[in-house]
């Protein structure tokens, strides 16, 4: 049985965060995601976490990647969580997410230093 973003509980992780949803019956990058996952809310990206974000970044595809700061124990931490090449290396759809994860990466790492990336690397353009 398939579980969903919104079903999946995590014990001790009560804060979750996740990219927009893509619109329901709606070509994203050349696909129809509402009738591949049967009319589920198509969500790409979560970050399941015990501590409330502190701190948001803006990014360049709010569908595919999202940034969020936290206080822990240790001291602040950024996660920037992404997806690249849910078609695989499909372009110009992969080259388009690696790109943004790039550019996204670059412009937060000069705003802190405790950034951490995390997500679906394994379709990165060869």
């Amino acid at each position: 049985m398939k579980q969903s973003l919104q079903s999946l509980k995590l014990p001790g992780f009560g804060h979750v965060y996740q990219t927009d949803s893509i619109p329901d019956d709606v070509m994203y990058e050349g696909f129809n995601y509402s009738a591949y996952l049967k009319r589920e809310r198509a969500t790409r990206v979560a970050i399941y976490s015990k501590y409330e974000a502190t701190a948001s970044y803006e990014v360049s595809d709010a569908h595919t990647s999202i940034c969020k700061t936290f206080d822990t124990e240790k001291g602040p931490l950024t996660i920037y969580a992404t997806i690249i090449g849910t078609q695989f290396t499909k372009k110009p759809y992969a080259a388009n997410e690696l790109n943004n994860c790039i550019a996204d990466c670059n412009r937060i790492s000069e705003l802190t230093d405790t950034l951490c990336l995390s997500g679906d690397l394994t379709h990165i353009l060869q």
